[in-house]
């Protein structure tokens, strides 16, 4: 296995650097591939996603990235694409989406306040509690489930490349005081996204950004759904999230050992443009000695 990472941002959305920044980490840490995945513009504009009138720029210059370090590393131009009911990804974001390598799908908006600004479900606690209570009159399961519900509709009807972290919503379960991961509906949702992402054959990220940045436990998704993913041969790739060139193994060497216990035995990457398996196994962590951050958090 190979370092890699597909999950990251530059400064076309809310990342902190050029996206050369990123390859040239990546080259000096001995990295096969990097992709780029900045937050694609969204219908109602958000402080995290890149505007509309940046996008042609944004592909032009992942293009001079991959002939310009072609020789040292495969740099794939990704993007992470929102979900919003109704709205098709083809339709806002135009033809220009087929010139990228992969897409990752992602929720992070669940409907909307009365004035129409949407809901993040991972903003700060105390806007997430506001949108809990005025939005879904504080029932947590209804405001889980569709969470959930949307993510499914996603995978359906869009068909992304990788599902983003799936089950990023627990980031404000803060103590288990909401709910419990143990409860039946949160399981029953969590099976039935499963089933629809192994029908539609789709990557699944275990993300590391939660972990390494000290908000959860665990990576996301959480080992107990990594557990069942393994059962059902749905195939995975580990990503950091990376919103700083510093981070792009951020929790790599965690992510390894926490698959391993889970029962998967590889990982798939991109190699040559095609989404390729790549055995997992303890000698893949000596690749992440030398790698920053790969086994510890990060402030």
């Amino acid at each position: 296995m190979g370092l890699t990472n597909y999950h990251t941002h530059c400064n076309y959305c809310d990342g902190s650097s050029p996206m050369e920044a990123y390859v040239l980490e990546a080259i000096q840490q001995g990295f096969s591939s990097i992709g780029i995945s900045s937050h694609a513009s969204t219908p109602v504009q958000m402080p995290w996603s890149m505007g509309r009138r940046q996008w042609p720029q944004y592909l032009q210059d992942l293009m001079v990235l991959k002939g310009k370090y072609a020789r040292e590393i495969e740099v794939y131009a990704g993007l992470e694409v929102d979900y919003v009911p109704g709205i098709s990804w083809w339709d806002f974001h135009g033809s220009a989406i087929k010139s990228l390598d992969y897409v990752i799908g992602s929720v992070h908006l669940v409907d909307a306040f009365a004035d129409g600004t949407p809901w993040e479900i991972d903003g700060d606690h105390p806007a997430f509690m506001k949108g809990l209570n005025e939005i879904f009159h504080g029932d947590v399961q209804v405001a889980v489930s569709r969470y959930f519900e949307l993510m499914r509709w996603m995978l359906m009807l869009e068909n992304p490349d990788v599902l983003g972290h799936m089950d990023k919503i627990k980031v404000q379960n803060i103590q288990g005081k909401l709910f419990s991961e143990g409860d039946l509906w949160y399981k029953s949702e969590i099976d039935k996204t499963l089933k629809v992402a192994s029908t539609m054959g789709t990557i699944v990220e275990i993300n590391t950004r939660g972990w390494y940045s000290g908000r959860v436990d665990s990576c996301y998704p959480s080992p107990w759904i990594l557990e069942r993913m393994a059962q059902m041969k749905i195939p995975v790739t580990i990503s950091s999230d990376a919103h700083r060139p510093e981070e792009i193994s951020a929790g790599i060497g965690f992510a390894v050992e926490t698959l391993l216990g889970c029962g998967y035995k590889s990982v798939v990457v991109l190699e040559n443009g095609k989404w390729t398996p790549q055995p997992l196994n303890n000698g893949a962590l000596s690749l992440l000695e030398n790698s920053k951050g790969s086994q510890n958090r990060i402030a």
